[in-house]
């Protein structure tokens, strides 16, 4: 199924926005090997190392801070995909709508109509 909707989607959307999307889910991959990576570093701090000590506290405390930013920033990573899926996906679903409406427009105001769109 998951290969089907790739392949809808790879006639649908352009080849930028393929690359785009390509590009923000390997950002997605690394932050998220990030965040374990910080998960590994504190769990052999609390197994290894007493955290009496003030600077492997410190260095606890920032793990934790780095972990919840990356948590942070790889949500938005994840947002912009959603947010460029949804974009094509509606540019897909109203082309038909815009031929029809040019097709009812006199042809100098659908000349200025799609001159509007391309500087969108």
């Amino acid at each position: 199924m998951k290969r089907k909707n790739q392949e809808k989607e790879r006639k649908m959307f352009s080849l930028r926005s393929r690359m785009y999307i390509w590009w923000l889910n390997c950002k997605i991959d690394r932050i998220a090997r990030d965040i374990h990576s910080t998960f590994v570093d504190e769990s052999y701090l609390l197994r290894h190392d007493p955290l009496r000590n003030p600077e492997k506290m410190a260095e606890k405390e920032r793990l934790l801070d780095l972990r919840r930013e990356l948590v942070l920033y790889k949500r938005r990573q994840e947002f912009k995909v959603e947010r460029e899926v949804r974009k094509q996906r509606l540019k897909v679903q109203s082309a038909p709508l815009l031929l029809i409406l040019l097709h009812h427009l006199p042809s100098d105001a659908s000349l200025t109509f799609l001159s509007l769109l391309d500087c969108c």
